[in-house]
């Protein structure tokens, strides 16, 4: 699988990097926002891991710009954030997102997610935030799933 990966912070470029060759999946990287729609446009990835907090453009607009081009309308988009509450979620979503991971991201929840994903469609399922170990809630078109808005997400002890 193709997974592009947009993520200022070269720290997480490279974890995320190891554990998708060592998966088997082909990547890219991307540390600027501002080259990240045109990495996509060249790469055509299956899957983008995003982060929101970009400096110059902000992953929700990175997604946005993404959902504009054809070529990018069945990407997977996940916006991996440390940026939890519900406004958060429903603001990824809103902006294309398909999926909102919470970092850190448990490598096991990753592999579940590239494993496991639905295909993006009209109407399909959208994924909400969840913890390591937890159920993903799913929203479909018109209804809604998760918390309430403004609730913290509860965080798992270890």
């Amino acid at each position: 699988m193709r997974v592009l990966i947009v993520d200022d912070d070269e720290d997480m470029i490279e974890i995320f990097s190891e554990f998708l060759r060592l998966w088997g999946h082909e990547t890219r990287t991307v540390g600027e926002a501002t080259m990240a729609v045109v990495t996509a446009l060249a790469f055509l990835p299956e899957v983008v891991l995003l982060d929101l907090s970009m400096p110059v453009l902000d992953g929700c607009e990175i997604a946005r710009r993404m959902r504009r081009h054809g070529s990018l309308h069945d990407t997977f988009l996940v916006a991996v954030t440390g940026h939890g509450l519900q406004r958060d979620v429903d603001r990824a979503l809103a902006a294309g997102f398909d999926m909102h991971l919470l970092k850190p991201v448990d490598p096991q929840q990753l592999r579940a997610l590239l494993t496991e994903r639905p295909l993006r469609r009209a109407g399909a399922a959208r994924v909400h935030w969840q913890e390591p170990g937890a159920t993903a809630a799913l929203e479909t078109e018109g209804e809604s799933a998760g918390p309430a808005p403004d609730e913290e997400p509860a965080r798992q002890d270890n």
